[in-house]
Order: structure tokens, then C-alpha cells, then sequence
């Protein structure tokens, strides 16, 4: 699995928000990561369900947090969700961006 771990990026942990309100993050840690499309199916305050294109990734199987931040190309993406898995005794997170 980490042979498949082929791309680069920068994941900004949040450490606090400020006095405004706005989050905060580290200086930041160089990844190994995995980026691909996914879909994920939403539902709506009025219960209405969308299917929402998303960017994820995989990450070996390190501390990410909703609300950091990975940095890729000069992109910064919100991660929303983090889900872990093991596969032929390798851990990983799968991790959905916004």
C-alpha cells in the first residue's frame, strides 16, 4: 500500500481558532498521500439528499483531523471526514476533502 502513496502534499494540523473565530494551524508536515474523485451523498436541512463530488485521499495512517487542512499544487482543501482502515496488515485513513 505505501508504493501506492505516490503523491506529495502538506497537511496543516488546527491547533486553536483565534479571536474572530477562524482556525488556526501548525506550520505544517510534509505527507505521502494518495489523491482521487469520490462522491458523497449528503442530506439537506430539509432532508433532501445530494450526491456531492469530492476530492479524497489516502494518507498512511497518521493524526488528521476534521477542520486541518491539506495543501496540494497550491490548492488548500478542508478535510471534512476521516475514516481509518487496515488492508494486508497496513493501517491507512481515508480522508474526504472539501
Amino acid at each position: 500500500m505505501r508504493a501506492y502513496l505516490t503523491d506529495r502534499a502538506t497537511l496543516y494540523r488546527k491547533t486553536s481558532r483565534d479571536g474572530y473565530g477562524a482556525p488556526q494551524y501548525d506550520g505544517g508536515t510534509e505527507i505521502n498521500c494518495k489523491f482521487f474523485p469520490a462522491y458523497e451523498l449528503i442530506r439537506r436541512p430539509k432532508g433532501e439528499e445530494e450526491v456531492v463530488a469530492r476530492l479524497a485521499c489516502y494518507t498512511e495512517d497518521i493524526e488528521v483531523n476534521n477542520e486541518d487542512r491539506i495543501e496540494k499544487d497550491g490548492k488548500s482543501y478542508e478535510v471534512v471526514k476521516v475514516a481509518s482502515f487496515e488492508m494486508f496488515g497496513f493501517s491507512y485513513k481515508k480522508v474526504m476533502l472539501a
